[in-house]
């Protein structure tokens, strides 16, 4: 004898819906998770802000055909080169100071680019070159000869493992920007102070 009900031979299919919901919800988000590859990465918050007009474009090293061909850095209007490639994102400079990528992800030319614009609301003092672009690397070139050839008009000391190098340019070669030297009246500065690692790789340079 059939002892079961009529009613327990019909399908739930409200049950059988929301079951079926519930497990594409799950498998949406384990496939977003572990298939689908990471999300594009967002812009560093606190990535230095580029307000110069110069770029560095550095060697492909997808492009066997170019090798390290690449343009060095330009003012807009200027088409001579001045670095050549030191391999990867290191530059070589004429007189042979190496730039290469410093912390946070900021290459060092870009470091030394925001010294020739002033930062009127910065704390203390910035120093600033009145040369831009490559004429600042220039200038930073001419004292680093000056360094190599131990003029005297070179102080030096060592300085948390590098070297920091006093150069006096014997005129003025920028000014003392910030809030500091903007309540001052932008006092003139005749000396670049460089600082080196392994004596050729520039960690910074500036008007001091």
């Amino acid at each position: 004898m059939n002892f079961q009900s009529k009613s327990s031979n019909k399908l739930n299919w409200p049950k059988i819906i929301f079951a079926g919901i519930l497990v594409c919800i799950i498998g949406y988000q384990y496939y977003t998770k572990n298939l689908a590859g990471p999300a594009v990465a967002q812009p560093e918050a606190n990535q230095p802000a580029q307000n110069h007009d110069y770029s560095v474009n550095f060697p492909d090293q997808g492009n066997q055909g170019n090798g390290d061909k690449f343009k060095p850095l330009k003012s807009k209007g200027e088409s001579e080169e001045f670095f050549t490639s030191a391999g990867g994102k290191n530059l070589r400079s004429p007189a042979g100071l190496i730039y290469g990528m410093g912390g946070g992800g900021e290459h060092r030319t870009d470091h030394v680019l925001r010294h020739t614009e002033d930062q009127p609301n910065r704390n203390g003092s910035h120093g600033v070159f009145n040369a831009k672009g490559n004429d600042a690397f220039r200038l930073i070139d001419e004292a680093y000869e000056l360094v190599k050839a131990k003029s005297r008009q070179v102080k030096s000391e060592s300085s948390r493992g590098n070297m920091a190098h006093v150069i006096d340019m014997k005129r003025q070669i920028g000014y003392k920007g910030g809030k500091s030297g903007n309540s001052r009246g932008k006092p003139p500065l005749s000396k670049i102070k460089l600082i080196l690692a392994n004596g050729d790789r520039v960690i910074t340079a500036y008007p001091y």
